[in-house]
């Protein structure tokens, strides 16, 4: 699948979710979220690897056969979780959410993310915190049941 189709399939999926398709939405196998993580990675836009991020976060959430992607690409999409760009971080912490107990291998890649995000912040912030850490804090307690302070 080349480059233009797997954002097409993202986006049409995007629209199916906010709209509502009559044809029933192609759920993503492992090889196509590897791709759509490789498109992200590969691109040197903040913004459209912000938008791409989004895409698939939402691709997942909406996946009906989540329990059929491999441990592999949930590892995949933690791996963003290290892009530079905050807006990417937060799309990887909620997609790898939608993963629930599945997601625990990459436990310790969400709470390094945490760290690094949080002595980020501590050098810029000033009231609320609206960076990635708090989809992160999300991230880990809807996959461990426990709560990131």
């Amino acid at each position: 699948m080349g480059k233009l189709s797997r954002s097409i399939l993202l986006a049409l999926t995007i629209i199916c979710s906010n709209v509502g398709c009559a044809a029933e939405m192609q759920d993503l196998t492992g090889d196509q979220i590897k791709a759509a993580i490789y498109e992200i990675k590969q691109e040197p836009s903040d913004r459209r690897r912000f938008d791409l991020a989004q895409n698939l976060a939402n691709s997942i959430r909406m996946d009906s056969r989540l329990g059929e992607v491999s441990e592999d690409a949930i590892v995949d999409v933690a791996s963003l979780l290290r892009d530079p760009n905050d807006g990417v971080r937060t799309w990887a912490a909620a997609a790898v959410a939608q993963f629930g107990a599945r997601a625990l291998p990459v436990v310790p890649e969400l709470e390094a993310a945490l760290r690094r995000i949080e002595a980020e912040n501590k050098k810029l912030l000033v009231g609320p915190d609206f960076s990635s850490a708090v989809a992160i804090r999300g991230s880990l307690k809807k996959i461990t049941g426990k709560t990131y302070e």
